[in-house]
């Protein structure tokens, strides 16, 4: 029994970790790994989990949390492709997941004023960014009742936008901007025309801007706009200095 477990531990743990080491900032996402139609998932699961909780430091722990989610984002493009929506749908809330407690992370981070690497902010960026051409894709192929779920993921990646703009400034600032608003521009073009209402047409800075209000459950569960770009409206990005 305990040779079994220590077994299972050791995949834990190699589970856990492959990927993380694998995933980067470029805007190609990795390979997606073990899959949520694979029956060792929780597996990988579990062997994130564990590599998380072991992740000391905000930084540190924002950025395992964008690299994980970049590999759910790999694990829902390939299940849409394969036509496996509910596999996607878990992916989805993975992700999900990772990318709110990662833009968490980043803009607590941001706000101590000890300093904070550009570099995390782009892998932000990019990260949220790019997820919208995936979950354009995904929204189209799950049953109704699961597209609230898709859009929510696309609220996140929203407000994830958002924090990573926050987070940097100057030169740096209009980098970040730029490269969000080009795979922003690209989702949209590529998205059908019932998920490009939910796909932001820019991430526009304004001196005086507003928070980006949550979307509120509507009917059947699906979320209804209360003032997040949706109706292709740009995201207003407060100043950062104002939110300290």
């Amino acid at each position: 029994m305990k040779k079994i477990q220590s077994i299972l531990l050791a995949l834990v743990f190699v589970f856990g970790f492959v990927g993380i080491v694998g995933a980067q900032e470029g805007q190609a996402l990795p390979d997606p790994g073990i899959t949520p139609d694979s029956p060792f998932y929780f597996l990988d699961k579990w062997g994130k989990g564990i590599s998380l909780a072991f992740t000391f430091g905000t930084e540190a722990k924002a950025k395992k949390q964008l690299i994980i989610a970049q590999e759910r984002l790999a694990e829902a493009e390939q299940m849409e492709e394969e036509g496996k929506t509910e596999a996607a749908e878990k992916a989805v809330e993975q992700y999900g997941k990772m990318v709110s407690a990662a833009a968490e992370n980043v803009a607590k981070a941001a706000r101590s004023g000890e300093g904070f690497p550009d570099a995390l902010a782009g892998l932000l960026a990019t990260t949220t960014s790019i997820s919208q051409t995936v979950l354009g894709k995904v929204y189209v192929q799950v049953p109704e009742q699961a597209k609230g779920a898709i859009e929510r993921a696309m609220q996140t990646s929203t407000r994830g936008m958002q924090e990573a703009v926050n987070a940097t400034s100057g030169e740096r600032r209009e980098q970040v901007q730029m490269r969000i608003n080009e795979n922003l521009q690209r989702a949209r073009e590529n998205a059908p025309e019932s998920a490009r209402q939910f796909i932001p047409m820019q991430v526009i800075e304004l001196e005086n801007g507003s928070e980006v209000n949550d979307y509120e459950e509507g009917e059947n569960g699906r979320p209804t706009n209360t003032g997040l770009q949706s109706r292709n409206i740009p995201v207003e990005i407060p100043n950062a200095a104002a939110r300290r």
